[in-house]
């Protein structure tokens, strides 16, 4: 092996690699962070999600009550903000922007989103008016702009989906009246 085995060639284009990532959850934002922190080559990323703000399931799918959990998005913002890394929310690729138009002004296109639904567990009654499932209910009262479940059924049912889950529900549902992120009351 050479000396010069480790040495990039040259860049076919002049300026920076253009990076999008499609996805602001963790997964999109440490890829960002990742790749502004190598040094062997300039570059500028560009993180995009359908949703206008960013952090996917840190926003979406943590209770506020957990802290600890949420707390990630100290970190996750830190990236947002340096320099040759840019958030653009609100964007949906095969909609606003294809992946053909995305591909033609890039050099690179990361994937890095997740799941758009809940898993159905094909159990007697899922489907009945009034069941919710706990992911849904707790990206509802943590304010997703796609989640509204109908919440004013008189017997809730919580279904036995983990000891977090459980918890998460009980303490959302246990108060008289209790306010959602978009303000509507939950009975």
């Amino acid at each position: 092996m050479s000396a010069d085995a480790d040495v990039l060639p040259a860049d076919p284009h002049p300026g920076p690699l253009v990076v999008a990532i499609i996805g602001a959850g963790p997964s999109g934002i440490y890829a960002a962070e990742a790749l502004s922190q190598q040094t062997l080559l300039p570059v500028e990323v560009a993180v995009i999600d359908r949703l206008p703000v960013p952090f996917g399931l840190v926003r979406y799918g943590v209770a506020p009550d957990h802290h600890s959990i949420r707390s990630i998005r100290n970190t996750l913002e830190r990236t947002l903000e340096k320099s040759g890394v840019r958030f653009y929310g609100d964007v949906t690729i095969g909609a606003d922007l294809t992946v053909a138009e995305l591909r033609e002004t890039v050099d690179a296109v990361i994937y890095a989103y997740g799941a758009g639904s809940d898993k159905h567990l094909d159990i007697p009654g899922e489907d009945l008016p009034g069941s919710i499932a706990a992911p849904e209910l707790v990206a509802w009262y943590c304010g997703h702009p796609d989640v509204h479940p109908d919440t004013h059924q008189p017997h809730p049912v919580l279904p036995e989906s983990g000891q977090v889950a459980r918890a998460d529900v009980s303490a959302a549902g246990s108060a008289p009246t209790a306010s959602a992120a978009d303000g509507s009351a939950v009975e």
